[in-house]
């Protein structure tokens, strides 16, 4: 199992050393945009090098998409093949209990869950259009 990082911001004049991620095994940078996942070469080459019980950790959600279908897409294919992904700010994972919120999650009501101090899930704190 390897722990795979994902980094990106939206231009050359920003820094990615504000998105912390721990130790991971291998990072993945970029500095673009992140209207079109499928725009993302890094993106693309991190989601081909995942393998199955990886875990993927990403600073914030934004960081890996910029709107709903790009989100779960993203993590539909992970998931697929048994990637897990982690948010370090302010959200969820989206494999094992007890901090889980899926992708069904996403897709049935379109909003992220805060995961409380407890592990369970609570009230949406941001939309996605």
């Amino acid at each position: 199992m390897s722990v795979i990082g994902y980094k990106r911001v939206s231009s050359e004049g920003q820094n990615l050393d504000r998105q912390d991620l721990g130790q991971v095994d291998k990072v993945f940078e970029e500095k673009l945009s992140g209207k079109s996942a499928k725009a993302r070469p890094a993106l693309q080459a991190m989601i081909e090098y995942a393998r199955e019980g990886d875990a993927v950790v990403v600073y914030s959600i934004d960081r890996l998409a910029r709107d709903l279908r790009d989100l779960q897409d993203i993590i539909s294919t992970l998931n697929d093949k048994g990637v897990s992904i982690s948010f370090l700010s302010g959200v969820c994972q989206t494999s094992c209990p007890p901090i889980s919120c899926g992708v069904s999650d996403f897709r049935g009501a379109g909003f992220v869950f805060w995961v409380q101090p407890d592990g369970s899930c609570g009230l949406p704190v941001s939309g996605f259009s």
